[in-house]
């Protein structure tokens, strides 16, 4: 539905793809300057005192942390840029329903149901788009109209965004084949500018993105991104698998040889720890 309303293949009428290029250029004007720009290397740590700080304490109470003037400004033009244009907000209208059925099943916010305790869950976009791995300007606009969703967990996994794209399978990105690695790195790049921080916590498992894009198989270009966030990551066991990173990598027949030496390679005094 995405590439059907917003980026139409080539073999579509000139009417359908300059409608298209409309829609994306209201949306790109609305998340300019949300950090979201592909000609850099994406937010990390720094010398690491802030992952090291969040490992220390727990976390960093984030999801009470109230939209910057920055992010609310943003919401501001997104919400004015659907009302200013029919076309926009009927096809945003279209797009969100697709996305709430294609991860819940469902419609309605309703009909959302926890499938183990049978309660009502409240339906997030930007959780909902980072877990189907959607395509970086549709999770750009997704959360510039909810800014605070991008630091808020999801119940009952405790996940944020950058957890659920983490394990997710691309479903496609401008210029990206659908379910491709460039697909995947976009979208899991897209979600960690947003929020890096979110790369330094925990989900309800007490798991990190780093070993859940690991154990799902991400190629390293996402791996990187991930540890460019929280290299402290690259160092911790994590609680369910009882595994170092490089070893979590090591799991499996389809195991990905380059992603292991390039763990490996970041720190190869690991390889002690992992065999004590």
């Amino acid at each position: 539905m995405w590439r059907r309303l917003f980026d139409p293949e080539p073999y579509r009428s000139e009417a359908v793809r300059q409608s298209a290029g409309r829609l994306r250029g209201m949306m790109e004007a609305v998340v300019a300057g949300d950090g979201c720009d592909w000609d850099s290397e994406p937010p990390d740590a720094g010398d690491g005192k802030r992952c090291d700080s969040l490992f220390a304490g727990g976390g960093s109470g984030a999801e009470d942390r109230k939209p910057s003037h920055r992010e609310r400004t943003r919401k501001a033009n997104a919400i004015r840029a659907l009302y200013s244009s029919t076309e926009l907000r009927q096809s945003w209208e279209i797009l969100t329903t697709f996305v709430r059925a294609a991860r819940h099943g469902a419609v309605n916010d309703d009909d959302i149901v926890d499938k183990s305790s049978g309660s009502v869950l409240r339906f997030r976009l930007v959780h909902a788009a980072a877990a189907l791995g959607c395509p970086p300007l549709l999770l750009r606009f997704s959360a510039a109209l909810n800014p605070d969703q991008v630091r808020t967990p999801e119940l009952p996994n405790g996940r944020l965004p950058l957890h659920l794209t983490a394990v997710a399978a691309s479903t496609g990105a401008a210029g990206a084949d659908v379910g491709s690695r460039d697909g995947e790195e976009t979208a899991v790049s897209t979600v960690a500018r947003l929020y890096p921080e979110a790369a330094e916590m925990q989900d309800s498992e007490g798991r990190l993105p780093l070993s859940l894009a690991i154990e799902s198989g991400k190629p390293w270009e996402v791996i990187k991104t991930l540890l460019l966030c929280c290299p402290r990551a690259l160092t911790t066991r994590d609680t369910k698998m009882r595994m170092l990173p490089f070893m979590i990598s090591a799991v499996g027949a389809d195991a990905d040889l380059d992603v292991i030496y390039r763990l490996l390679r970041e720190n190869p005094l690991e390889v002690s720890r992992g065999i004590c």
